[in-house]
């Protein structure tokens, strides 16, 4: 593969790269601490941010902001668009314009073809 990433708890996770600089994210800290379902929740948005062209780092930090919703959370929760948009603009990551609605990014699409791009 292009990168390892492995995910160290309460330590964060880490991003090593087969190219590039190696990064460590830090744990999203939250209260009422429940992890039940967070490493699914880190995989799956990580796996989907990766396939969709984000690089190895932007993929984590995306995926550690969805399992860190999930641990705020009690028993097994879902991560809505809404509440990964909202973790995204107060973590300053830069991803809340890259997280978009079926709709939104069909509505991007014609005022694009419409001004010829």
């Amino acid at each position: 593969g292009d990168a390892v990433v492995i995910t160290r708890g309460a330590s964060g996770v880490s991003v090593f790269p087969k190219k590039g600089a190696v990064a460590h994210l830090p744990a999203q800290a939250r209260e009422g601490y429940d992890v039940t379902g967070a490493g699914d929740t880190f995989l799956s948005v990580l796996a989907l941010a990766s396939f969709s062209g984000a690089s190895w780092s932007e993929a984590a930090q995306l995926a550690n902001l969805a399992a860190g919703i999930v641990v705020g959370q009690v028993g097994v929760a879902c991560v809505s668009l809404e509440s990964l948009r909202r973790a995204c603009q107060q973590s300053g990551a830069g991803f809340r314009r890259k997280i978009v609605t079926a709709a939104e990014l069909e509505q991007s699409c014609r005022s694009l073809r419409a001004h010829g791009s």
